[in-house]
């Protein structure tokens, strides 16, 4: 696991495309930008990974930013990829370089996730990553998933991680609510049943956000050792 899994192939007509594109820095550049995906966390980039790898059937991601991770994630893996992004800037910076078999939305996430039943098969994994500025969306993402998927798995990223303050985590307007469990508690309601873990690594650097993983009406899969399970319901 201590391998980065950033070492990738890259194909001639990614490169070129990512070259032209408003967000190229040179393509020598290219595989350590990339390695600002997912937080600049090898480890969680490591568990994207592998929850892939032992079956799920979908990415989809709420956040695109400029296309960090699921652009790194269309070079390492073959699967069904959907983004959204509310941020019209972001989104077309995005648009110029992401490979074409990413599905690509403009809206807000909360109503992006319900558009997907259809096309993510049978276990999505959800990387909620949506930014907030007067509206939070990941309450209403959450809610979404659960009224939605009958199973799915949830990253929750700049996430409090209980006992571990070297991750980061967001807070809403600088003040609460705080992206932690007591407000992550009251989002997973029954008759779902939830299982959550937390990291234990302690990544090399300080601003590394925190995140948790949610198994949603399944048992949990593809965890390493580096993850602790905090609570179920």
């Amino acid at each position: 696991m201590a391998r980065d899994e950033n070492m990738l192939d890259l194909d001639w007509h990614f490169l070129e495309r990512w070259q032209k594109s408003s967000v190229g820095l040179g393509w020598p550049n290219l595989q350590s930008w990339l390695g600002q995906s997912f937080g600049k966390d090898a480890v969680l980039r490591w568990l994207v990974l592998s929850l892939i790898d032992h079956g799920v059937t979908a990415f989809v991601e709420t956040g695109t930013h400029v296309g960090l991770s699921c652009g790194w994630l269309a070079l390492s893996r073959d699967i069904p990829i959907f983004t959204c992004e509310i941020n019209h800037e972001f989104a077309e910076r995005a648009a110029a370089w992401l490979p074409d078999n990413i599905v690509r939305h403009e809206m807000s996430s909360e109503k992006f996730i319900p558009l997907l039943v259809e096309e993510v098969g049978v276990l999505p994994l959800f990387f909620l990553d949506a930014h907030w500025r007067d509206y939070w969306p990941l309450p209403d993402e959450i809610r979404a998933v659960a009224r939605c998927y009958s199973r799915a798995v949830m990253v929750v990223h700049d996430f409090a991680v209980p006992g571990r303050p070297w991750f980061t985590a967001q807070v809403h307007h600088g003040e609460g609510p705080q992206n932690d469990m007591g407000h992550l508690r009251n989002l997973l309601v029954k008759p779902n049943v939830y299982n959550i873990f937390v990291p234990t690594y302690q990544p090399p650097r300080d601003d590394i956000p925190g995140h948790a993983v949610i198994f949603q009406n399944v048992e949990p899969f593809g965890l390493g050792d580096c993850w602790e399970k905090v609570n179920s319901w």
